[in-house]
């Protein structure tokens, strides 16, 4: 921590997001700033740092790396649960309600297996969540607008799971 408070520079690396191909060579890219000596590795628009070493490794871990070096789960009490940086892939956010249990694995799992596993997923489709009785649909929304130039701005939309019963 102490290296980190006093860097006095860092390096920005931008680059255009939209397929696993894409992210691939911005893992690349700051894995060889790395390996130059850099303090670590800052996800700007996920909001979430990763050490050295933990960068290396997930660079060598495939696209389970991948997906963890890139993409969060951010959990509200009240909001629910929902993924931030998929959409870096070309991919829909998935958002899970809050009343719907272990949310925040549910999206973990599913940002998971549309990128790992390359599922595919339709508005309308259900699924079940610790029961049968707890069905779910998935509705494709738009993200609402960030700001022009925003980090938190991209097109690509939402996987929004509601209730099949419609209860809240």
């Amino acid at each position: 921590m102490r290296a980190v408070e006093r860097h006095t520079s860092h390096v920005v690396l931008k680059g255009v997001g939209g397929g696993v191909d894409r992210m691939t060579h911005v893992m690349i890219a700051a894995s060889a700033v790395v390996r130059a000596g850099a303090l670590g590795v800052h996800v700007e628009h996920v909001g979430i740092a990763h050490a050295p070493q933990a960068w290396l490794d997930l660079g060598n871990g495939g696209l389970e790396g991948i997906h963890r070096a890139f993409v969060v789960t951010v959990d509200g009490p009240v909001t629910g649960a929902y993924s931030c940086g998929i959409h870096n892939f070309g991919l829909k956010e998935v958002r899970v309600p809050a009343c719907a249990p272990d949310r925040t694995s549910v999206v973990g799992i599913l940002t998971r297996h549309l990128l790992v596993k390359g599922a595919r997923i339709a508005g309308g489709q259900t699924i079940s969540i610790g029961g049968k009785s707890n069905r779910y649909r998935f509705c494709d929304v738009q993200t609402v607008t960030a700001p022009d130039g925003s980090m938190f701005q991209h097109q690509v939309g939402t996987w929004q799971l509601v209730r099949a019963d419609g209860k809240q």
